[in-house]
């Protein structure tokens, strides 16, 4: 009978009387993110041969490739916050990948027949897209846009153009918010080139 009843209170106020099982959370944090570091004057250069291009980083920054047959995703850190996505990875601490870039460089396969607008038409769905306009990147018509994931946050800036002669897109993107993401751009810009 005094069962009944302890069941009966535990029930009404919504406590359970099964031992608590160890949760499989995730381990607290051991990583900081240092401030990021100044970009050194010194440049090296990036060269993806398959796909016959070339351009220039800050040599203190940091890269990690995806590369395929068909496309290869490029992305740069600095190296502040390359050091906390190593400390991520080692820890397992899951975090979003791309979370901390200071830009990317993706090269992909494409229909020559689509217009750079209705490539960006097609990436940009679902996304907020403001200031959209017309470029060029190594003497190639580039459109650039800027694009947010979010109705509030940090928007992105992204430049499309081909690789001449090919069927491949190159699309360079970076954080609009940061110094950091508009010198790397800048750097990448002026020393972009084809060298097919």
């Amino acid at each position: 009978m005094k069962t009944k009843y302890l069941f009966t209170i535990a029930t009404l106020f919504g406590l359970s009387l099964v031992p608590a099982l160890p949760s499989h959370s995730q381990p607290s944090n051991p990583c900081k993110l240092a401030p990021f570091a100044t970009s050194s004057r010194e440049t090296r250069q990036i060269r993806v041969e398959n796909f016959g291009i070339a351009f220039n980083i800050p040599a203190n920054y940091r890269t990690r490739s995806d590369i395929k047959e068909d496309f290869i995703f490029i992305r740069i850190y600095n190296p502040s916050s390359f050091s906390y996505s190593e400390c991520l990875q080692k820890n397992n601490i899951q975090e979003p990948p791309d979370r901390y870039l200071s830009g990317s460089i993706y090269i992909s396969q494409t229909e020559k027949s689509l217009s750079l607008s209705d490539i960006s038409k097609s990436q940009a769905l679902g996304y907020i897209v403001r200031n959209m306009y017309n470029s060029r990147i190594a003497d190639q018509p580039a459109l650039s846009y800027e694009f947010n994931y979010e109705r509030e946050g940090t928007f992105f800036q992204r430049f499309l153009f081909f690789i001449p002669s090919t069927k491949y897109l190159v699309s360079i993107t970076y954080d609009t918010a940061s110094n950091d993401g508009r010198n790397l751009f800048d750097i990448i810009k002026s020393s972009f080139n084809f060298n097919q």
